[in-house]
């Protein structure tokens, strides 16, 4: 088979896939000193331009659509910080059509792309386990939207927050899965593990604004007249805008890893 004699022969004159750096001599079984790539897959990828195949285009599918739950997904983050914050300091939950359905969507759009990324990868490294819990959070995502559309301000906030969370931990299953496939995604890749601090921002901010709710507390009302649910108050905006903050930092992220893996598996590998 070309696959094994390719591996076999290790990385004599094999050129990595990812920057194209003379691999002679080094360990088939390590990675690429210059950007990380894994030598194996390198030699995978080269073996594939020789006998017909399914796992490259399938591949190639799950990264564009991993592209695609990045660029949507990452931004609904930032605009449920956004409007946690800008609703509130108006003291009302009225949004304008456009904002109100597009939010929507970016959250729905956020959730299922990483569904559809994991079943897009090759069978071998298909989880039933995985596309289950992903499949459960896309629920999870549906069940908040319907809460969004309640017109209740606290029931908006918990909606939000239960379909933001979701669009979170399927980011990130997405992000793992791929690394299953694309060892130097694990060296490319180092804030595709971050959801705690996201995830924790996003309970903080719900519970908060409830509470505020709760108690009527919009800034269309004097500080004083509250005492310490100011405190509340100031710890909301600080989250917010830590968590907006962040989810541009990791938008930006994500997507020059997500980029420069999509170069490396659309480029074709130069056999010796």
């Amino acid at each position: 088979m070309a696959q094994d004699k390719a591996i076999k022969e290790g990385s004599n004159g094999l050129l990595c896939a990812s920057c194209q750096y003379a691999l002679i001599g080094l360990d088939p079984d390590s990675v690429c000193p210059e950007c990380g790539f894994s030598i194996a897959w390198s030699s995978e990828l080269a073996a594939e331009q020789l006998r017909p195949g399914d796992e490259v285009p399938r591949i190639r599918l799950a990264m564009f659509l991993l592209l695609l739950s990045t660029i949507i997904g990452m931004p609904g983050i930032a605009v449920y910080a956004l409007l946690t914050c800008t609703l509130w300091l108006a003291g009302t939950t009225a949004l304008p059509g456009w904002l109100f359905w597009g939010f929507q969507g970016l959250l729905l759009l956020g959730s299922v792309l990483p569904l559809l990324t994991l079943t897009s990868l090759p069978r071998r490294v298909q989880e039933n386990r995985g596309i289950l819990l992903t499949a459960s959070w896309v629920i999870v995502c549906l069940l908040g939207l319907g809460l969004i559309n309640s017109g209740n301000e606290s029931t908006f906030m918990l909606g939000s927050a239960l379909a933001v969370i979701s669009v979170i931990l399927n980011l990130t299953r997405a992000n793992r899965s791929i690394g299953s496939v694309i060892p130097a995604w694990s060296r490319l890749g180092q804030a595709r593990q971050t959801r705690g601090p996201l995830i924790t921002a996003v309970i903080v901010i719900a519970v908060g604004r409830i509470v505020l709710n709760t108690f009527g507390m919009t800034l269309n009302y004097a500080p004083p007249q509250y005492g310490p649910l100011i405190w509340v108050y100031l710890l909301m905006v600080a989250t917010e805008a830590l968590l907006l903050i962040g989810s541009i930092y990791l938008f930006f992220n994500r997507l020059w890893i997500s980029l420069r893996l999509w170069r490396s598996m659309m480029s074709t590998p130069k056999r010796p």
